[in-house]
């Protein structure tokens, strides 16, 4: 569900999720650093337009729960 919001916010593409960063000895030597796979499943513009369905009904509502 993460990885799905996630390809919204990056404008359509998908990155793969991963746990780690990077995995490196006390010298700074990378031991282990993760092949994170990209692909775009949408285009930007069907991305800002999941946004601003998203933000909407959040936009409306005040903070006390009252429409404006």
């Amino acid at each position: 569900m993460a990885g799905a919001y996630a390809t919204i916010a990056n404008d359509g593409v998908y990155k793969e999720p991963t746990f780690y960063r990077k995995i490196e000895r006390k010298n700074g030597e990378v031991v282990v650093k993760p092949k994170q796979r990209n692909k775009r499943v949408f285009s930007k513009e069907v991305a800002y337009i999941l946004k601003e369905i998203l933000t909407q009904p959040v936009l409306r509502w005040k903070w006390n729960g009252n429409l404006l």
